[in-house]
């Protein structure tokens, strides 16, 4: 793809003209981020599929010219020519790199920007919190990505954009590839498997998850809390394709809204 040939930044503010081509409206969005679904920082922002739409846009798109990558003390900067870490708050970061103001006004939901997530530890970065909970999983904290094109589907009007915001010259220089790859989709998506090697189980039996339901209920009553997430982890060992795997969820149990983020350091 055009994401590995090309490079560069172009300066903002700097003859920056928001890109637009209409490509073929697809019902189900799943088919065309089945294009780049393998693509390192390839992000599907989903409202489900066909019979199921609650949200009226869809965004899809890989290949951020900036991404930031925060642990509890440090961030990752990578850009196309390097790689730097700040101690700097990473919300003042992002807030730099998106530079407010840069953009005209579009009619557009999005051109691009910023997408990615924010850990509810982010806010360690902020203030002191109590650790009380493993981290096993060792994720960072914050990982988002600035974009400069997306793929934005409508839903209410059955129309799908290409967008760009220009700043990026890679943008210019792939796009007539991405029109085409986005435009000539197959209705049957990869045939990519994945399985479980072993039964799904929970990290809480049900005599402990009563008795912290329980102890909820006393906590409210007493007015200590409002709103508790009691939550339990239902894991297996598994292998194949992690894209295969949340197409099926989304097809047995489908969401309002839904994500799929293909980052680097999930594996």
């Amino acid at each position: 793809m055009c994401a590995s040939g090309c490079s560069g930044l172009t300066g903002v503010g700097v003859n920056i003209k928001t890109l637009v081509k209409q490509l073929p409206y697809y019902p189900d969005s799943a088919v065309l981020f089945d294009k780049i679904a393998d693509q390192p920082w390839a992000v599907f922002l989903d409202s489900g599929p066909e019979k199921n739409h609650r949200g009226r846009y869809d965004i899809i798109s890989y290949d951020p010219m900036v991404t930031f990558v925060s642990d509890e003390k440090n961030t990752e900067i990578q850009t196309r020519d390097e790689t730097r870490i700040s101690t700097d708050n990473p919300f003042d970061l992002l807030r730099d790199a998106l530079q407010p103001g840069s953009m005209p006004p579009s009619k557009w939901l999005f051109t691009g920007g910023a997408l990615g997530y924010f850990s509810y530890d982010l806010g360690r970065r902020l203030e002191k919190l109590p650790a009380l909970a493993e981290d096993d999983e060792k994720l960072p904290l914050m990982a988002v990505g600035i974009y400069d094109w997306v793929l934005l589907v409508d839903h209410e009007e059955q129309q799908s954009w290409l967008l760009g915001q220009g700043r990026d010259v890679r943008t210019k220089e792939c796009w007539d590839e991405h029109v085409q790859m986005f435009s000539e989709v197959s209705a049957n998506s990869s045939q990519q498997k994945f399985n479980l090697t072993a039964a799904i189980e929970s990290d809480t039996d049900q005599h402990q998850y009563a008795e912290a339901y329980h102890k909820v209920k006393a906590y409210i009553r007493e007015g200590d809390c409002y709103q508790v997430n009691l939550a339990q982890r239902f894991s297996a060992p598994c292998e194949g394709d992690t894209w295969a795997a949340y197409q099926n969820l989304r097809d047995v149990k489908p969401a309002h809204f839904d994500a799929y983020l293909n980052y680097p350091f999930v594996r």
